[in-house]
């Protein structure tokens, strides 16, 4: 990934005695259908600027478009619902599309300059997240007769984009282990978080196979499919709980986030509505076939 102006207006606000001055002069408001709100209520309040800042500079390749879209239905740079998070867990950029929307492109560029005005708006004067809605213009359609084949499609003018970027804060619960038996070496997560494993809303029951009303039975073991060298173990310290796959994906973000910069493996205890069920993301280098496997 190269430089750009943008990331390095990052880098000196880090090192400015002023940050929030540094960073306003190099931030402007983007211009065209884009909507910005500020709102503590939804997506939280006490934002961590450095946190923030950590979070935005993972953002890549200013001079790149980059694909949004569905999880199953093709192959995109951005996995939506997405989540990029800072090293100490505190600070989320998070991607979605529009409810009615498919898949979209966005310049990273783009991306970088509405969150960074998130940041100053709502982190500085309010202590607040907040949300950019319609990024993006490059519309993607699916076309039914031959799903998922992708056609593109040019945007009429004054359409709006279909992505939309949060800063949010997160409250991580996350405990690392530095023994090398156990820990994977970074970057060997990064498929298995932000592409493989499910992440959606829906409300299921996590348990042990024994009981009828189980939909996601434990512990469930999801290894790596692009390295092989990381897995995710999900279980339950009693006998079945509710929980959404989106929690559970949000706590391995974490893990990877906070244990897995520093080559290091984790567990995400507390999961749940009954707070039973448990994340563990740690190294894999057993001779099996990567997957997801159900079997005690």
């Amino acid at each position: 990934m190269g430089t750009t102006a943008a990331h390095s207006s990052l880098e000196a606000a880090l090192d400015s005695p002023d940050p929030f001055s540094s960073l306003r002069n190099a931030t402007s408001k983007p211009l065209g259908t884009q909507v910005y709100k500020c709102d503590g209520n939804l997506y939280g309040r006490g934002l961590i600027f450095r946190s923030c800042v950590d979070a935005l500079r993972m953002i890549p390749d200013l001079a790149m478009k980059f694909s949004f879209g569905p999880k199953t239905q093709g192959n995109w740079n951005f996995e939506t619902p997405s989540r990029l998070l800072s090293g100490d867990g505190r600070c989320a950029v998070d991607f979605e599309r529009n409810s009615n929307a498919l898949s979209d492109y966005a310049r990273g560029s783009d991306l970088t300059r509405a969150a960074q005005w998130l940041l100053m708006e709502c982190s500085r004067d309010h202590q607040q997240g907040g949300i950019v809605r319609n990024l993006g213009r490059d519309v993607l359609v699916l076309r039914p007769t031959t799903f998922p084949d992708i056609q593109r499609a040019n945007p009429f003018p004054g359409d709006r984009g279909r992505i939309n970027l949060i800063i949010r804060t997160y409250e991580p619960n996350v405990q690392c282990t530095s023994s090398p038996a156990s820990s994977p070496s970074y970057g060997n997560c990064l498929n298995l978080v932000g592409k493989q494993m499910p992440n959606d809303k829906e409300l299921k029951v996590f348990g042990r196979r024994e009981f009828v009303t189980v939909k996601e039975v434990l512990p469930m073991t999801i290894v790596d499919s692009y390295t092989r060298k990381c897995q995710l173990v999900v279980n339950t310290r009693g006998p079945v709980d509710n929980a959404a796959w989106y929690d559970i994906w949000g706590a391995a973000v974490a893990i990877d986030a906070m244990c897995g910069r520093k080559d290091q493996g984790g567990i995400a205890p507390g999961l749940g509505e009954n707070k039973n069920l448990f994340a563990i993301l740690k190294k894999y280098d057993a001779p099996v076939e990567a997957g997801i496997d159900t079997d005690e």
